[in-house]
């Protein structure tokens, strides 16, 4: 490959830049790309319809699949008339290597789904890189490039569209007045599944050229970008025009040389017979010279088992596939282990968590958690660090006589929230509403005592928000009623 001869100018582009300029490629040679893939893909076609038949879908689907042969001779001759010559398809055969035509297997099967085909294809194509090298080259092209799956994504939209286009094309071209009779005679001779795939393979043959010289002016713009093409064409041409200077200078000093070693040659003498002892000793005294008979010795280090490093004895691969099996062994009851009690876990915070979540249910043998609640935190009440009186009851009756119903009534409510609380396990945090706590003791709570603490806390209510008095006869039946609710507690 001579840079030289590249037919495009070797420069550092943006992706999308380069394939632009595969698009300009295909357009130049359009008709000899087209008239290559037809040549492969018309022979293939006939010979799957001919094995499979026009009716079957698996016709369709082994012609889609053996798409990467037909690109295959797109990419070679395209690779060699980019650097000036036109070859023919002999040349184009022997231009493919023994590992170009494995490489070619592995796109017709395990690769075929890869969405960078077109810019990875010559690699093993046009390079024959197979293997540990194939591998590292392909991570390097590949590094943080997207724009080959854009592309191929973007190519099979054109092809889906282009494809439906033609069969529309082919249903519109049919007069309306016998569209329908034609239809059915052609739907009745198979000529349906003919159109279908001759419109198929015209449309793979239209896009192809596109889509593998697109592709490969990708690849030409990786390489161009890694391996700094378009700085090592100007320092060739720098050192061209150099070499021609030193060139033409040193034909004008040799010639000067030339004249002046004329001018100043001494007269002939005659030379001493050139015999086989004299070459001998001549050779001798050469060799005798210090620039010829010295020797050195150094110490260097080097490792002698070298070998050995990359070659393990027999047996050793088998020790280390044993000590890899014991090793996932013990990672996989590790994490069985982990597992068992993980579950156990879960189950013990479930259960923990199940009267939390089920009002009112408690588990057998389990005595109700005392919980303290913090009436101050709750629906506004008055702040207050005094614990309950023993006789709540009476000392309410007592605020009432003094004229302080506000406190009366708050501190019923501390005493039911805190009864209710420690006896049915409530779950009562700061910030809760009046209807979220009416809604929480309600229940598991019986109706008398839900009636209870809802006609407490609407005269509570009334109160803190309104500012209305209670009436008596409904403030003294609160104060009979939480009477009763303490001495059935």
């Amino acid at each position: 490959m001579r840079l030289a001869d590249l037919a495009a100018e070797a420069r550092v582009r943006p992706p999308w830049e380069g394939v632009d300029l595969g698009f300009v490629l295909a357009r130049e040679w359009y008709r000899a790309l087209v008239l290559r893939h037809l040549a492969v893909s018309v022979p293939a076609t006939v010979l799957i319809v001919a094995a499979l038949g026009v009716d079957s879908v698996w016709s369709l689907l082994v012609l889609w699949w053996l798409k990467p042969l037909f690109d295959a001779p797109l990419l070679v001759w395209l690779s060699r008339r980019m650097f000036g010559e036109s070859p023919d398809w002999p040349a184009l055969r022997a231009a493919v290597t023994p590992t170009g035509w494995r490489d070619l297997l592995g796109w017709l099967s395990f690769a075929r789904f890869s969405p960078s085909r077109s810019f990875l294809m010559p690699v093993g194509l046009l390079e024959s890189l197979a293997g540990p090298a194939k591998r590292e080259r392909i991570m390097v092209l590949r590094f943080g490039a997207s724009t080959p799956a854009w592309f191929t994504i973007a190519c099979a939209h054109f092809e889906l569209v282009l494809n439906a286009a033609m069969l529309m094309l082919a249903v519109m071209l049919v007069p309306a007045h016998f569209r329908a009779t034609l239809l059915e005679g052609i739907q009745a001779g198979g000529g349906a599944d003919w159109i279908a795939i001759v419109s198929y393979l015209l449309t793979c043959a239209a896009i192809a050229p596109f889509y593998v010289a697109g592709g490969f002016a990708l690849y030409l713009t990786r390489r161009s970008e890694l391996e700094a093409w378009d700085l090592e064409l100007r320092l060739r041409r720098l050192v061209e025009r150099r070499a021609e200077r030193l060139r033409r200078g040193a034909a004008l000093g040799a010639f000067l040389a030339l004249v002046l070693a004329g001018a100043s040659l001494p007269p002939p003498v005659s030379a001493a017979p050139l015999t086989r002892d004299f070459a001998r000793d001549t050779a001798t005294r050469v060799l005798a010279r210090p620039e010829f008979g010295t020797r050195k010795s150094g110490l260097h280090w080097e490792y002698v088992e070298r070998a050995a490093r990359h070659e393990p004895p027999a047996g050793e691969w088998q020790r280390f596939l044993a000590a890899l099996r014991d090793f996932a062994r013990s990672i996989a009851s590790l994490v069985r282990v982990l597992a068992w009690i993980g579950a156990a876990a879960l189950v013990v915070w479930f259960l923990a968590r199940l009267e939390g979540l089920v009002p009112g249910l408690r588990l057998p043998g389990r005595r109700a958690r005392s919980r303290r609640v913090d009436a101050a935190a709750l629906l506004g009440l008055p702040a207050s660090a005094q614990p309950l009186p023993t006789d709540v009851a009476s000392a309410a009756r007592t605020l009432v006589a003094a004229g302080e119903v506000r406190r009366a009534l708050a501190l019923l409510l501390r005493a039911t929230l805190e009864d209710f609380a420690a006896r049915y396990a409530l779950e009562l945090g700061a910030g809760l509403t009046e209807a979220e706590c009416a809604a929480r003791v309600s229940a598991p709570a019986s109706a008398e005592e839900a009636a209870y603490f809802r006609a407490l806390l609407e005269l509570w209510t009334r109160l803190a928000y309104a500012h209305e008095a209670p009436p008596p006869e409904r403030l003294a039946a609160v104060l009979d009623a939480y009477g009763t609710h303490a001495a059935a507690a």
